[in-house]
């Protein structure tokens, strides 16, 4: 009986050469016998098409058998998962957990023995390995590998040539040569390619802006499956641009992105079910979106999922996970989450210094500062916050609570100018963010 090396080796020769019939074959042969890289192989032909009909879905379910053995699978898994497919939902947070799988495992060997055999498929592939620095990052290797592929006619690789040559990866910025290479993708009825057509009409980019032309790329992107085409189809009809504002329209595109998990679309939906936008005003739902997105890293989402928190907005009063999911948002870019976060702080040292001082309130100017540090380190703030802005905050938490109380004041005086809630206060996630903004500008 032939082991399952004998297997994947005749199945990786013809499929790098001459794939057919038998190359599936061989590779079931292999796979049976727990060839964890020919089960890899088995999902990359269904990724791309080779031999089967081309079926993301089938190759995501492939990818995961072996992705924590086999660094192949894990590759081009996260980048599944990273970008999404049709039947492939993206999922950012396991896509940062496969590619540290990547890092320790190899995932390039087979990739560059085909590549140099002259396989568009993992020419493709190593593009984008050179270009992330799964490999050492080298963009004119990049633009290299990408543009034999492209010539060979995989529609992936021209849209990502395409994309090169608008950001000048490896070679010179040419939008117009972009744009002949997203044709070439767009005219093989690649999603991305038509979606990125309608980027450079929307931003004049290689051709002369047009928006009413931006949108028919977009819709004809969106009829072909593309996330990102559907989220932005729902930003022009919530926003009413170059189109009549349609807001059951908007809310049909968001929830056709968010459903494959695209975090923008996901925060863009959980507004729509917060503010009773083209659907009923749901809190739960929107909290639940909130929290979907957040957990992919929109720093907006983790801002409105520590409001929600902190408010009780479709979830129970939660300050600890409101202070840590304001701390994600801060880390993650978000100047108002880290607005929001310093009254919060000047409560929690006030408790601390009355803990360390026999419950007994005293100055905390009078603890050393190694002792203050501490404090702080318990929150896991000294990577948000200068030493400058730690001992402002120290300060005014020795004076009195007069930052918290001033903060309020004047967060609930913008929020009552931009809202028609009713009574005193707003627990409205999205007047909270724009109060905050208005804040921020103010220097408060």
């Amino acid at each position: 009986m032939l082991s399952s090396f004998v297997y994947l080796t005749l199945a990786s020769t013809s499929l790098v050469n001459s794939p057919n019939q038998k190359t599936i074959h061989w590779l079931l042969k292999a796979h049976l016998r727990n060839n964890s890289l020919a089960t890899a192989l088995l999902g990359f032909c269904f990724e791309f098409g080779i031999v089967v009909d081309r079926n993301p879905k089938v190759a995501e379910a492939v990818y995961r058998k072996v992705s924590l053995k086999c660094g192949l699978a894990a590759l081009r898994l996260a980048f599944l998962k990273t970008h999404g497919r049709v039947g492939v939902c993206i999922d950012l947070h396991e896509a940062k957990k496969l590619n540290q799988i990547v890092k320790k495992c190899d995932s390039t060997s087979w990739l560059l023995m085909a590549a140099t055999e002259g396989m568009a498929e993992a020419q493709f592939c190593i593009s984008l390995c050179y270009q992330t620095g799964i490999l050492e990052k080298d963009y004119s290797k990049a633009f290299q590998y990408c543009k034999k592929a492209a010539s060979q006619g995989l529609s992936q690789a021209q849209n990502l040539v395409g994309n090169y040559y608008l950001e000048g990866v490896g070679c010179e910025a040419d939008p117009e040569m972009a744009m002949i290479w997203y044709i070439k993708g767009a005219e093989q009825r690649e999603p991305t390619s038509i979606y990125n057509i309608g980027t450079l009409f929307e931003r004049g980019l290689g051709v002369p802006a047009s928006i009413t032309a931006a949108i028919q790329w977009y819709e004809r992107a969106a009829r072909y499956q593309s996330i990102n085409a559907n989220n932005v189809l729902g930003v022009f009809h919530e926003q009413g641009i170059a189109t009549p504002s349609i807001p059951e329209k908007a809310v049909e595109y968001y929830s056709t992105a968010a459903l494959y998990g695209h975090p923008h679309a996901e925060y863009n939906l959980a507004r729509c079910f917060h503010d009773g936008f083209g659907v009923n005003r749901n809190d739960f739902m929107a909290f639940s979106l909130y929290m979907k997105a957040a957990k992919q890293n929109h720093n907006l989402a983790q801002l409105s999922v520590g409001i929600c928190y902190e408010y009780g907005i479709g979830a129970e009063i939660d300050m600890e996970e409101s202070i840590k999911y304001y701390i994600r948002a801060s880390l993650n870019g978000c100047s108002i989450a880290k607005l929001r976060l310093v009254p919060l702080i000047i409560k929690k040292i006030h408790l601390a210094s009355k803990v360390l001082n026999d419950k007994e309130f005293k100055p905390l100017n009078n603890l050393p500062v190694e002792l203050k540090l501490h404090i702080l380190s318990f929150m896991n703030l000294l990577d948000i916050l200068s030493l400058c802005e730690i001992e402002e905050i120290f300060e005014y938490a020795d004076e009195s609570d007069h930052m918290v109380v001033e903060m309020e004041k004047a967060l609930k005086e913008q929020l009552l100018k931009s809202c028609s809630c009713e009574g005193d206060s707003c627990e409205r996630v999205i007047h909270v963010i724009m109060g905050l903004k208005t804040l921020e500008k103010l220097n408060i």
